[in-house]
C-alpha cells in the first residue's frame, strides 16, 4: 500500500503507475482544473530548461571534418524528438510516389467504339391529308405568336392551358396529340409555339401549333381542320439509306486517308474496330497501301445520321490483297468473313493498346537494364506515353488486380482455352476492375505507367497457356477464326461475287470519282 491506498503489484509497474496518477488526480485538493494547470506549468518549465541546456552545450574538443559527439541524456532526448519528423517525412515521400503519377499522366482522347447497326428501310410514300396545303397557307397569315419552353415537371396539357388552348375551347386537340408516338414523352426544354390571327386567343383566331423537342429540332405541326377536328404532321425528315462505295490511298495514316475518301470519323474508327484482329493500324499500313469499302449510309435532311454499315472491305497492304464480307450465318451472329469462309473476329486482339514501338520483345535471355544481368523476359514491352489506355485482348475474368512486387500495378485475366494474360507496370487500375469481375474484349482495364521495376512508361504484356509463357506476337498471328459450315459456302460465294461487282461499279463510276475529287 502507499499514500494513495493503491496496491502495488511488482509484476505490473506500468499499471501501478497509471493507477497512482489517477488516484493523485482524483484526490487533488483543488480539483481537476488546478491539477491540470500545475501539470502544464511543469511541462513548460521542462521545455525551457531543455533549450537553456541546448544553448550551453559545447563540444569538449575541437573537431575536424565531423560533428561533435553528443552523449548523455540531452542527446537521447534530442534523438527521440527527431523520430516523429522522420516518420512524417517518410509518409510524405510514400504518398508522393503513390499518387503523383495520377496527376502527371497524359489523358489521351477517348474514342467511342462504333457499333454497326442494321440499315433502316426506305419508308413508303404516304398521301397528304386532303386540304393540307390550303390549311398550311392559312396558317402563314398569323398575326401573333406565343412561345413557351417546357420546364422541369411540366406537361403538355399544362403548357397548352398556359398558351390559351384550354380543353373547353379546343376540344379534341389534346386527344390529337396523344395519338402521336413522338410526343408520348416530352422532356424539359421542349418548345411550344402557337400562332393566332388576331389579338384574342379564341378558336376562330387559332391558326397553328408547333411542338419541338428543342430549339434546333424540327417541330410537329397541328393545324385546325374544323371546330373539333385537327390535322397534325411531322416536319422531321424520314431517314434515307443508300448503298455507297469509296476508296482511298494511305499517304500518312489510315485515319487521314479514310477522311479524305469521304468517310466520317465515326465510320473510320468503326472500320478500324472491325479489322482490329487482322490489321495493326499503327504498324501494318505503309505509304502507298490502299483500301476500298462498300457500305450503307443513313441520311436525314442530307446529313449522315448514325454510323454506316460496312458491307465489304478490301485492303491492299504491302502488296497483299485481303477482302472481308459482312454475312449472317444460319447459326451465329452477324460477322465479317474472308474469301476462305473464315471469320475475321479472333478470340484475341493483336495488341492491348495503341503503342509507339516494341521496346523489348519476348526472349529467354535478355540483359536486364536495372538488375544488370541476363534474365528471361517472358513477355512483350510496348513503349507508350504515360496514361495510354490499356484494353483487354479477349473476353475473360479478372484473376488479380492490384500491386504485385516488381510488376507494380498489374491486372491478370483468365480466358477460355486455359489462356491467361498479364498487364503490368500500370499507372493505375481502372475503377471497377476487381477480382472476379467479367470483362469483354476491348474493355478498358488500366492505363500505361512505370510502377514497379521499370525504367520508363511502358506496358509489360504476357500470355500464358496451361501455365507456360508464350510469345504473344507469334501466338496471336497463328490464331484463326471460325469457319462457315459447308452447306452455307455456296450462298456465301454468290454473295462475294455480287458485292465485288457492285464495288467495282461504284468506285469506277464518274459520279463517285467526281464526289471524291471534290
Amino acid at each position: 500500500m502507499n499514500r494513495w491506498n493503491v496496491p502495488r503489484d511488482p509484476r505490473y509497474p506500468r499499471r501501478f503507475e497509471r493507477r497512482r496518477r489517477f488516484a493523485k488526480l482524483s484526490g487533488h485538493k483543488g480539483g481537476l482544473i488546478p491539477y491540470l494547470g500545475e501539470k502544464i506549468a511543469a511541462r513548460l518549465a521542462r521545455v525551457a530548461a531543455f533549450f537553456r541546456q541546448a544553448r550551453r552545450l559545447k563540444p569538449k574538443k575541437p573537431f575536424a571534418g565531423g560533428l561533435p559527439s553528443l552523449r548523455g541524456g540531452f542527446a537521447r532526448r534530442l534523438s527521440w524528438r527527431l523520430i516523429p519528423l522522420t516518420l512524417a517525412g517518410a509518409a510524405l515521400i510514400f504518398l508522393a510516389a503513390r499518387y503523383l503519377p495520377r496527376f502527371l499522366e497524359v489523358q489521351p482522347l477517348t474514342v467511342t467504339r462504333a457499333r454497326p447497326v442494321a440499315p433502316a428501310p426506305v419508308p413508303e410514300a404516304r398521301p397528304l391529308p386532303q386540304g393540307l396545303l390550303a390549311m398550311e397557307a392559312d396558317s402563314q397569315e398569323a398575326l401573333r405568336a406565343e412561345t413557351l419552353i417546357l420546364g422541369p415537371g411540366g406537361t403538355i396539357s399544362a403548357s397548352l392551358y398556359s398558351l390559351g388552348l384550354t380543353q373547353t375551347l379546343f376540344p379534341g386537340l389534346l386527344e390529337t396529340l396523344a395519338r402521336v408516338d413522338s410526343l408520348s414523352v416530352v422532356n424539359p426544354g421542349a418548345v411550344f409555339k402557337v400562332f393566332w390571327a388576331g389579338p384574342e386567343s379564341s378558336p376562330a383566331n387559332f391558326r397553328r401549333l408547333e411542338i419541338a423537342e428543342n430549339a434546333q429540332a424540327r417541330p410537329y405541326v397541328v393545324l385546325p381542320g374544323g371546330p373539333t377536328n385537327y390535322v397534325g404532321y411531322s416536319t422531321e425528315a424520314d431517314p434515307l439509306t443508300l448503298l455507297e462505295a469509296t476508296q482511298g490511298e494511305i499517304a500518312t495514316s489510315f485515319y487521314e486517308a479514310g477522311i479524305q475518301a469521304g468517310l466520317t470519323p465515326r465510320d473510320v474508327m468503326g472500320l478500324a474496330d472491325v479489322l482490329a484482329s487482322q490489321v495493326d493500324f499503327l504498324t501494318d499500313p505503309r505509304g502507298g497501301d490502299a483500301f476500298q469499302v462498300l457500305y450503307r449510309a443513313t441520311y436525314r435532311d442530307g446529313v449522315p445520321a448514325g454510323p454506316s454499315t460496312m458491307e465489304m472491305i478490301q485492303v491492299n497492304l504491302q502488296g497483299h490483297k485481303r477482302e472481308f464480307f459482312l454475312y449472317k450465318p444460319a447459326k451465329g451472329p452477324l460477322d465479317f468473313f474472308d474469301s476462305d469462309f473464315r471469320s475475321i473476329r479472333k478470340s484475341f486482339l493483336l495488341s492491348p493498346l495503341q503503342y509507339s514501338r516494341v521496346s523489348s520483345a519476348f526472349s529467354h535471355a535478355r540483359f536486364h537494364p536495372i538488375h544488370k544481368k541476363t534474365l528471361p523476359h517472358l513477355g512483350v514491352d510496348y513503349a507508350a506515353p504515360l496514361g495510354t489506355p490499356v484494353s483487354a485482348v479477349a473476353d475473360g475474368t479478372v484473376k488479380f488486380a492490384g500491386r504485385l512486387a516488381g510488376y507494380g500495378n498489374i491486372v491478370i485475366l483468365t480466358h477460355a482455352g486455359d489462356y491467361e494474360t498479364m498487364y503490368a507496370h500500370l499507372s493505375r487500375v481502372q475503377s471497377g476492375v476487381t477480382k472476379g469481375q467479367e470483362v469483354k474484349q476491348g474493355d478498358l482495364i488500366g492505363k500505361v505507367g512505370a510502377t514497379g521495376t521499370a525504367t520508363g512508361p511502358h506496358l509489360d504484356f504476357r500470355l500464358k497457356r496451361d501455365g507456360e509463357y508464350l510469345d504473344p506476337e507469334k501466338a496471336f498471328a497463328e490464331m484463326k477464326g471460325l469457319e462457315l459450315p459447308p452447306d452455307e459456302r455456296a450462298a456465301f460465294s454468290a454473295l462475294i461475287l455480287e458485292r465485288r461487282n457492285v464495288l467495282n461499279e461504284r468506285v469506277s463510276s464518274p459520279l463517285a470519282l467526281q464526289a471524291r475529287s471534290s
